[in-house]
C-alpha cells in the first residue's frame, strides 16, 4: 500500500509516509530562515494532502522535533518561537479564521513572523466555492477530483491572512514533489522489508490481499482482503501526539525578549599583549545586508568567536536588520550569554540578526520605507548612528553592493575627521565577485540544489514524456547553475543502477544545462533533446534564472507589461519566470506531455553552511579580526589577482558581475559527457505547436513578493 497520505483502511502505516514527513520537515528546516531577510514575514508551507491531514500533521511533528533539538541563542536573535510552527490546518480540523487571525496577529507582533504548515485540502471547500461564486469552473482529474494547482490552498490561505495579522510579505512554499519523490528513509525500508518479505510468503501460499498491518486485527501484518480495502481514511485528530503538540502550538508565547540577556555581565578585562603599533577596537559592530546565503549565521557565529578567543574585553554590537537597523539605531549587544553560545550560530541558516535591502544613496526608497525623513541623507543619517554608538570597527557580512556602501560610508566618515575601519566579509551564492575566488555560501548552495533536484527528478517515473525544469537562482552569472549541476552529476555516477527494470543512468541525469554566459540555441538544443526524449521518455533541464533574462523582459515589455524592481533597480525575477518560459520553449518543440519547473533557490540559499563553506567561513573570520587590529579596510578573500592569497581586498576593486568561466576543464568535461555544445555550426529548425498551449506545472516555489498583492 503506497501513499504518502496514510489514509487507507484498514492499514496502520501506509508506504512511504514517513520518509515523506521526514523530508517535507527537512525541506521547512531550510526555507524557514527566510523570515530572516523580510520584517513581519508570513510564511506558508503547503503539504500534500487532499482529504488526510497525516502528512501535515507528521511533518509538523518531524520538524518540531528537529528544532527542538537544536540550540539557540536569543541574544543574537536566534529565537526559538520565530523558527516554530504557529499554526496547522488540516481537512479534519476546522477553524474560525478571525479568531485564528488574532492569535496569529498577537505571534507576529511579538516574533516578527508567522509559519504555517497547510495541508493542501485544508479549506479546499471555501476555496471552490468562491471561484464558482465569481464563475469560475475549477478543472478536475480524471477520477473528477477538483486540480489541487488551481485551487492553490496555499496562496489562499496567504491571502486570508496577510491582511488580517498584518504581513508584510508573504512567501508560499511546496514541499509536494520533493518530499514524495525521495528515496525511502529507514523506518520505511524496515516496514517495506516486512512488507516485500510477507508478499512473497503470500505469493508462494497463493493468498490474495493489500499486504499491511491490519488495524481490525489488533495490527497484525496480513494479506488484507481486497474487498475491506479503501480508501480516504482520515487523519485520527485524537491521538496523543497530535493533541499535545497542537496545544503546544496554541499555547500563549512568552514576551520575546529582543534586547538580548536580561542581565548583562561584565566583559573580561584581560588585555593580551599585542606587538607594537597595534592596538584594540574599542567597540566592534556587525551587519549582515542583501539577499540570504548559506553562510551569514555563521560568519557572524565565527567574528564573535574570534574576538572572544583572542581580545574578549572588545566590546560587540550586532545591527538588527542590516542597514536597516544602522538608519533606526537598532542593536543588539554581544554579552557573555551570546560569547559562550556563538558556535550555535554555525548550525542555523539565514542571518539570526536579520537581513535587508537597502540602497543607502537611493534617499527616495529609504524615505518611502521610513528609515529616513525628507531632507535626510541616509549615508548622513548612518554615519550619525556609527558615532553615537562609537563604532571604530564595521564588520559588513554581504554581496558587493553591501560592502561598497560600506567603504562609501567610511570615506564620508573620513571628511568629517571620524576614522571607521570597515572589513567586509563577501557573501554570495553566485560567485560573481571580482577578484575573489570564492565568495560565502556558494559551496553550500550548490550542494543543496544538488541535493533538492536528487528527489524531485524521480518525478519522470510516474509521467510518460515529461520535462523536468529545474531553476536555479543566478541573474548574471552560471557560477551556480554549474556547480549545482557539476554535483548532482558527480551524485548520480556514485550510486548504483539496474537497466532491465529500468533505473538507468540516463534517465536520471541532467540534459542540458542554460546560463548567461553561453549562447542558447533553442532549435540545435530542441532537436538534440527530442533524441533525448525519445530515448529516455524524459528530459531534466538545468536552467539559471538569468539565462535568456534580456530576451524574456524584451517579450514581456514588447507585449506591454510593467515588470517590477527592486531598490538596486533590478527587474524582479520571480516576475519574469525563466523556468516557465524555457518549459513552454522546450515542450512545444520535444514533445513533452507534461512540464514541470522545481525552483530550488530559497531551499538552498538558507540552508546552514556545510563543511566546505565552515573552511572557508573559518579562514575569513580569523583574518578580518586580524585586519581590525592593524585598522587594514577591505573584503577578505582569496584575491586572484594576487597569487590567490588570502588578504582585505581593496574596496575599489571589488565589484560584482562576475561572469562563470565557461572555459573550466571541469565544465566543458561535463557538457561533453551530456551531449550539450557550446557552439552548434549548422542551422537547424524544429517545428513546434503553439507555444500558448503548453500547460506548465510550477511547483515548490511560489514567492509572494508582498501582501499588497492580495488585497486588491
Amino acid at each position: 500500500p503506497k501513499t504518502v497520505d496514510n489514509d487507507v483502511y484498514p492499514i496502520r502505516q501506509t508506504l512511504g509516509a514517513w520518509t515523506a514527513a521526514e523530508e517535507g520537515a527537512n525541506f521547512f528546516s531550510n526555507v524557514v530562515y527566510e523570515h530572516s531577510c523580510n520584517p513581519r514575514m508570513l510564511i506558508v508551507h503547503e503539504v500534500m494532502g487532499r482529504d488526510c491531514g497525516y502528512l501535515t500533521a507528521a511533518t509538523a511533528r518531524h520538524y518540531r522535533a528537529k528544532l527542538m533539538a537544536k540550540g539557540m541563542v536569543p541574544g543574537a536573535g536566534l529565537h526559538l518561537e520565530r523558527l516554530d510552527v504557529h499554526a496547522v490546518y488540516i481537512p479534519e480540523m476546522p477553524f474560525e479564521i478571525e479568531t485564528e487571525a488574532a492569535r496569529l496577529k498577537s505571534i507576529m507582533d511579538n516574533v516578527g513572523c508567522v509559519n504555517i504548515f497547510v495541508s493542501e485540502g485544508a479549506g479546499v471547500a471555501s476555496i471552490v466555492k468562491e471561484m464558482e461564486a465569481r464563475g469560475q469552473k475549477p478543472p478536475t482529474d480524471a477520477f473528477g477530483h477538483v486540480k489541487l494547482d488551481a485551487v492553490n490552498v496555499g496562496e489562499w490561505f496567504g491571502a486570508q491572512f496577510s491582511k488580517l495579522i498584518t504581513a508584510e510579505k508573504v512567501m508560499v512554499q511546496k514541499s509536494g514533489y520533493y518530499a514524495r519523490a525521495a528515496p525511502a528513509n529507514q523506518s520505511d525500508l524496515s516496514l517495506i522489508k516486512s512488507c516485500v518479505d510477507l508478499a512473497v510468503q503470500c505469493a508462494w501460499m497463493r493468498t490474495g490481499g493489500v499486504i499491511g498491518h491490519d488495524e481490525d486485527k489488533q495490527g497484525e501484518l496480513r494479506a488484507i482482503e481486497f474487498d475491506r480495502i479503501k480508501g480516504g481514511k482520515p487523519f485520527d485528530v485524537s491521538q496523543q501526539w497530535f493533541r499535545e503538540m497542537i496545544a503546544d502550538i496554541r499555547s500563549p508565547l512568552r514576551p520575546l525578549n529582543k534586547t538580548g540577556d536580561t542581565e548583562v555581565a561584565p566583559l573580561v578585562q584581560y588585555e593580551p599583549p599585542l606587538p607594537p603599533g597595534l592596538t584594540l577596537p574599542k567597540k566592534v559592530a556587525l551587519l549582515t545586508a542583501g539577499g540570504l546565503a548559506p553562510c551569514l549565521s555563521s560568519a557572524v557565529g565565527g567574528l564573535i568567536e574570534r574576538y572572544n578567543e583572542l581580545y574578549p574585553s572588545v566590546e560587540i554590537i550586532m545591527y538588527v536588520g542590516g542597514y536597516k537597523g544602522l538608519l533606526l539605531g537598532e542593536s543588539l549587544p554581544v554579552t557573555p550569554e551570546v560569547r559562550r553560545k556563538a558556535g550555535i550560530l554555525h548550525l542555523h541558516g539565514g542571518s539570526p540578526i536579520g537581513n535587508s535591502r537597502v540602497k543607502l544613496t537611493n534617499i527616495k526608497d529609504c524615505v518611502a520605507r521610513g528609515l529616513t525623513k525628507e531632507g535626510q541623507d541616509p549615508q548622513q543619517v548612518a554615519a550619525d548612528q556609527l558615532v553615537k554608538d562609537g563604532v571604530d570597527v564595521l564588520h559588513t557580512i554581504g554581496g558587493d553592493d553591501t560592502n561598497t556602501a560600506a567603504a562609501d560610508l567610511a570615506a564620508f566618515l573620513q571628511t568629517n575627521d571620524y576614522e571607521l575601519t570597515v572589513i567586509g566579509l563577501p557573501k554570495t551564492i553566485d560567485n560573481d565577485v571580482y577578484p575573489l575566488r570564492q565568495t560565502l555560501g556558494a559551496y553550500t548552495a550548490a550542494e543543496e540544489g544538488a541535493k533538492f533536484f536528487s528527489n524531485v527528478v524521480y518525478e519522470q517515473s510516474c509521467n510518460p514524456k515529461m520535462l523536468i525544469v529545474h531553476e536555479v537562482m543566478g541573474r548574471g552569472c552560471g557560477y551556480l547553475t554549474a556547480a549545482t549541476a557539476r554535483i548532482y552529476h558527480a551524485s548520480l555516477r556514485a550510486k548504483g543502477f539496474n537497466p532491465e527494470v529500468g533505473c538507468i543512468q540516463k534517465r536520471l541525469d541532467m540534459h542540458a544545462i542554460f546560463i548567461p554566459e553561453m549562447p542558447v540555441n533553442i532549435h540545435a538544443e530542441a532537436a538534440r533533446l527530442r533524441n533525448v526524449m525519445n530515448e529516455c521518455d524524459c528530459v531534466n533541464l538545468f536552467i539559471s534564472e538569468g539565462a535568456g533574462i534580456q530576451d524574456i523582459i524584451k517579450e514581456k515589455e514588447d507585449r506591454g507589461e510593467t515588470l517590477p524592481r527592486d531598490a538596486f533597480g533590478h527587474v524582479k525575477l520571480d516576475a519574469v519566470k525563466p523556468g516557465e518560459w524555457f518549459g513552454k520553449q522546450f515542450a512545444a518543440m520535444i514533445g513533452a506531455e507534461k512540464v514541470l519547473v522545481q525552483k530550488s533557490g530559497y531551499y538552498s540559499r538558507s540552508a546552514p553552511a556545510n563543511a566546505e563553506d565552515l573552511r572557508l567561513i573559518k579562514s575569513c573570520t580569523d583574518h578580518a579580526v586580524e585586519c581590525a587590529l592593524r585598522k587594514e579596510p577591505g573584503v577578505i578573500g582569496h584575491d586572484t589577482d594576487n597569487s590567490g592569497v588570502l588578504r582585505a581586498v581593496e574596496f575599489e576593486r571589488i565589484k560584482g558581475g562576475k561572469p562563470f568561466d565557461v572555459k573550466e576543464g571541469w565544465f566543458q568535461e561535463m557538457l561533453a559527457q551530456i551531449g550539450q555544445k557550446m557552439e552548434y555550426g549548422e542551422s537547424v529548425r524544429v517545428s513546434a505547436g503553439h507555444v500558448e498551449d503548453v500547460s506548465v506545472r510550477v511547483s515548490s516555489m511560489v514567492h509572494v513578493q508582498s501582501s499588497a498583492l492580495f488585497l486588491a
